[in-house]
């Protein structure tokens, strides 16, 4: 695989629950800045811009991994082990992108 002339991943998000100043991705050990993501320039913001400010942060956090997979993909390489990682990415997306499921309440009416 060609050396491709990015931040070497994996990278990681900073402090997703106070987005007002936008999300701050940086390499794994937080010295190499990569970007930030500002929330929705809408005014005013709609009821969940802090959410999906984080979440698009998370997904551009993943680009690394998601880019070293297309890459193997498209070489042919192991496809055994290459659907075991891609599972393994989908699922820590699914994660920490859905909304948790909110517990069910006994009784009630």
């Amino acid at each position: 695989m060609k050396k491709l002339k990015h931040t070497p991943g994996p990278w990681k998000t900073w402090d997703r629950r106070n987005v007002d100043q936008g999300v701050l991705i940086t390499d794994q050990g937080g010295s190499v800045g990569v970007c930030r993501v500002i929330g929705e320039s809408q005014k005013p913001p709609t009821k969940n811009a802090k959410a999906i400010c984080g979440a698009n942060a998370l997904l551009i956090a993943a680009a690394p991994e998601m880019l070293e997979l297309l890459v193997r993909f498209m070489e042919y390489e192991d496809r055994g082990s290459l659907r075991v990682d891609v599972n393994r990415l989908l699922c820590r997306l699914e994660h920490d992108l859905l909304p948790a499921e909110q517990p069910v309440k006994d009784g009630g009416s």
